[in-house]
């Protein structure tokens, strides 16, 4: 198999992972057919723009579009909305990657940076597709803060707890929880 072949066999599967995820994000969309409190997708499209590096960003791109195409934003709308979920992911993978950051999750500041980076960066994707939505007016600028709130805080909630688990599942170790933590893992899984 031919390493381009690959690779569009990587973006396939990542759009279509993508767009499942985006439709059962969408079930939960309550204050806009588009902005949903639950995003599963920011997670997968973070934790596969971590494992297989910015080459697959055409993936989530074409994933989010046709899931918001399919809600009936306009095409434009609907570009911004995708444009900023990439944005989204691309900043995580480009901030993480400036410190250092171990896919494993294995050092605390990994964990730390991990989640601060996120923090910020769903920002970027919930102001972008605000934006796109109010200016094609899908959306009433009055209502911006609202959406805007539940679109960073679902696709902050995708990250933290849907990119962890794409990452440990995409990274491999030998020794996954060394002997000496056990005690502090059976604390963590207990808070």
């Amino acid at each position: 198999m031919t390493q381009r072949f690959q690779r569009l066999i990587e973006i396939v599967l990542l759009a279509a992972i993508y767009f499942g995820a985006a439709e059962l994000g969408l079930v939960f969309a309550a204050p806009h057919p588009n902005v949903s409190p639950v995003w599963p997708p920011s997670g997968i499209a973070i934790g596969a723009l971590l494992l297989l590096g910015y080459r697959a960003w055409p993936g989530v791109l074409l994933g989010a579009l046709l899931a918001n195409l399919l809600t009936g934003a306009p095409l434009l709308s609907a570009l911004g909305i995708a444009g900023g979920n990439t944005l989204e992911a691309v900043t995580v993978a480009a901030l993480l990657q400036s410190l250092n950051f171990h896919r494993a999750l294995d050092r605390a500041k990994d964990v730390g940076a991990f989640v601060a980076v996120v923090f910020v960066a769903t920002m970027v994707s919930a102001t972008i597709g605000n934006v796109s939505l109010a200016l094609a007016h899908a959306e009433k600028w009055a209502e911006f803060y609202s959406l805007w709130t539940t679109w960073w805080l679902g696709d902050l909630v995708g990250a933290l707890v849907i990119g962890p688990l794409v990452l440990a599942w995409g990274t491999r170790s030998d020794h996954w929880l060394p002997r000496k933590r056990y005690l502090e893992a059976i604390l963590l899984l207990s808070v």
